[in-house]
């Protein structure tokens, strides 16, 4: 019998190449949603508005990515060590997350009310009033769509994604259909029956993932003890990443700081591959280290960075090329000044795959304490180039200083990397050759 086409090219791809298909699929559908919910925002919202919700939107990945951290990387590690414990591992995985999301939520709230009049954005408290709700609701999401992924099952993140994504865009077109306009306190409501969806619709793709036991106060002290590490790399990755936002809403007005978020949303777009494969590889270097030890964790850290280079480096010539075009159609004419930008961040962007493995590898060989000292030294160094040159360049002063710092704690932390394992900096360079001539004699380039 003659083999589908699908079946066929599916034997074509490499192994490592295939590996992280279905997750990089998951993050191009949440990609993709999120894109179209910013192209409705940015339409709907004035620069005002769209500068309010574009904080909101900053200070409560602040704690997803801290929950993240803190779950999935401890998750991850104990998942594949002992795989006889796993149903007390989600079990603890569950009630720390949860006591994080909301009191991390209702932390959040008090920060905002307390620097009210450093930030010109009013109304922001009013919207953060109700995030401990959320907070709790997308805590039992993420764990989900975790669990499935330390299974190596990314169906369930990708109905996840595309269910939330689906909801909340309906949502939005009713809100301006039949009021006329886009009030922020909708949007946060209407993200309840976006995270209420995403939940069943995946349950009912995966059936039971999720199945808990009693909590073991010895499994809740062992993933806090590990993931708390995960949880600060993560804070400081995130407060790299936005530092500049949260600075810049200092010192310039929410029209400019919704110009500095469409340029941060579109070269935001380009990290998908990045985040979505750079979480498939943890389970992968974890084994690796318990199977091969070093050795065997330096092959795979390589090919990791070769193929995120393959993906990400053509994306971002286009971007740089296209920007004006970009803007122009996605954001309009009113967010020209966002075009300089993009440029800037994205030039800067090409080093991103070595310090997304870098982080992925120190966290899933055991050392996390590691991954946040360079984290912290990386926050430092971005927010002192921010507080140099955002009050004397403003917008163009906070890109310049997010480039900057990027390229160099990125270096500085792959020769910190090599104190642990000895990787060689070039090394992924040349396997991007070897990889893509790998794919073009199967027929794939």
């Amino acid at each position: 019998m003659k083999m589908p086409a699908i079946a066929r090219l599916s034997n074509k791809i490499p192994a490592f190449a295939r590996v992280g298909s279905a997750a990089l699929l998951s993050g191009l559908a949440q990609q993709g949603f999120s894109l179209l919910h910013f192209l409705l925002a940015v339409r709907w919202l004035s620069p005002e508005a769209l500068g309010t919700w574009a904080m909101y939107l900053t200070l409560t990945s602040l704690v997803e990515m801290a929950r993240l951290g803190l779950v999935q990387n401890a998750l991850t590690h104990f998942t594949a060590h002992y795989p006889e414990v796993v149903p007390a591992l989600r079990t603890a995985a569950l009630w720390i997350g949860f006591s994080l999301s909301v009191g991390g939520a209702v932390v959040l709230w008090l920060l905002v009310v307390a620097l009210g009049d450093v930030w010109q954005l009013p109304g922001l408290a009013g919207l953060l009033i109700w995030y401990p709700l959320l907070a709790a609701i997308t805590s039992l999401v993420r764990l989900q769509d975790g669990v499935a992924m330390t299974m190596q099952n990314f169906k369930i993140g990708l109905v996840s994604a595309v269910a939330y994504g689906l909801i909340f865009a309906i949502g939005m077109v009713a809100i301006h259909h039949f009021l006329g306009e886009m009030p922020l306190s909708w949007l946060v409501f209407l993200q309840i029956p976006a995270l209420g969806s995403a939940f069943l619709v995946a349950r009912l793709v995966g059936g039971k993932t999720l199945r808990f036991v009693l909590p073991e106060v010895f499994w809740v002290k062992k993933l806090w003890a590990f993931g708390r590490f995960g949880m600060l790399s993560n804070l400081g990755s995130m407060l790299m990443q936005r530092v500049d936002l949260l600075l810049l809403g200092a010192w310039v007005l929410p029209g400019q700081l919704a110009v500095y978020n469409v340029a941060t949303r579109l070269v935001g777009y380009l990290d998908f591959p990045l985040n979505a494969l750079g979480l498939t590889f943890a389970p992968k270097i974890a084994r690796a280290h318990c199977e091969g030890g070093i050795p065997k964790v330096k092959i795979l850290y390589e090919k990791s960075v070769a193929l995120l280079l393959l993906i990400t480096l053509p994306m971002g010539l286009a971007v740089v090329l296209g920007a004006g075009w970009l803007v122009q159609n996605i954001a309009g004419p009113a967010y020209q000044d966002a075009v300089l930008l993009v440029q800037v961040l994205v030039v800067a962007s090409v080093v991103k795959p070595w310090g997304r493995m870098f982080g992925v590898t120190l966290e899933a060989i055991g050392l996390p304490a590691w991954n946040f000292r360079m984290l912290l030294v990386s926050c430092l160094i971005n927010g002192g180039l921010n507080l140099l040159l955002i009050p004397v360049w403003g917008i163009f002063g906070a890109a310049m200083a997010t480039g900057l710092s990027l390229i160099i704690t990125v270096s500085v932390g792959h020769f910190w990397l090599r104190r642990a394992l000895p990787v060689r900096p070039l090394a992924p360079i040349y396997a991007i050759w070897t990889l893509a001539s790998s794919l073009g004699k199967k027929g794939l380039f």
